[in-house]
């Protein structure tokens, strides 16, 4: 495990950067037919979103 400590600012730059990067994912995943492909990128989505969602209540903090 790894704690990190972000100014919310920080944070909430983060928490865009990966929302950003989410929103990506979930097109590749429309316009892939790949299996593999489809499931690599299920499990990577899943992982961003757990990440954003811990970083969510400082990252509003911010706004």
């Amino acid at each position: 495990m790894v704690t990190m400590t972000l100014s919310d600012t920080d944070a909430s730059f983060l928490y865009d950067e990966i929302a950003r990067r989410a929103r990506d994912i979930e097109n590749e995943l429309v316009h892939t037919d790949a299996r593999a492909m489809q499931r690599d990128l299920a499990a990577e989505l899943e992982r961003l979103q757990s990440i954003q969602q811990s970083l969510g209540a400082a990252a509003h903090r911010t706004s």
